[in-house]
């Protein structure tokens, strides 16, 4: 009799403080669809060296003293597109999830699934 009243506190408690550990697993999930994310700037970008327009000859006093003030530049617009992550989503137990990835994953994806 004290034998089995030990081992069922025993038992019970062990399995008090397993709840509170939780436990968990690795598994893999289906990957369903995968969208790159990306970020988009622009800057501008000089063709050549920027140079000051000259007066005409025969200008006026007036024009000639400003002709230093104005300056002609060839500028465009650069526009560049990185991928900066992926938006995967992924099937695991009859649902879908997503994660964002730093690479693009192939066409299962680890996934941690924790028990509490």
């Amino acid at each position: 009799m004290k034998n089995r009243l030990l081992t069922v506190i025993l038992l019970l408690g062990c399995l008090s403080s397993a709840q509170g550990l939780g436990a968990a697993f690795e598994t893999r999930g289906q990957v369903v669809k995968v969208i790159p994310v990306k970020e988009t700037t622009e800057r501008l970008v000089m063709d050549q060296p920027c140079v000051a327009a000259r007066p005409e000859e025969g200008s006026d006093l007036g024009s000639v003293l400003r002709w230093d003030l104005r300056v002609e530049c060839q500028q465009r617009k650069e526009v560049r597109e990185t991928i900066t992550a992926y938006k995967v989503y992924y099937r695991w137990d009859g649902r879908t999830y997503d994660v964002l990835m730093p690479e693009p994953p192939g066409k299962t994806i680890p996934v941690r699934v924790n028990i509490d």
